[in-house]
């Protein structure tokens, strides 16, 4: 996070999807990082993916988890988010999204 916020970009935390939905309706967010597994589900980052494009909400969308596998990545990308788990890689795509 600190990474971020040293080029100006601030960060907002959500505990669930329900919490992380409910402050997309009251701010505007120039991306999204979510975890894979919460507290709801192993796979409830694909749960909050879904909520966000069914809301039209059109910002770049990455899923930060632990795993790097080529199937994760791939499904991943064919719902219309990025992935990994390279702390790195995540800081470099997201910065490139804001200013691609």
């Amino acid at each position: 996070m600190m990474a971020f916020e040293s080029i100006g970009i601030s960060i907002t935390t959500a505990k669930s999807t329900l919490e992380a939905l409910y402050i997309l309706e009251q701010r505007e967010f120039v991306a999204i990082i979510s975890d894979m597994g919460r507290q709801e589900g192993e796979r409830e980052g694909y749960a909050l993916l879904q909520e966000v494009r069914a809301r039209e909400i059109a910002v770049p969308f990455f899923i930060y988890s632990s795993s790097d596998r080529p199937e994760h990545l791939k499904e991943a990308k064919d719902r219309g988010a990025n992935a990994t788990n390279n702390p790195l890689i995540l800081y470099k795509m997201v910065v490139e999204s804001l200013w691609s």
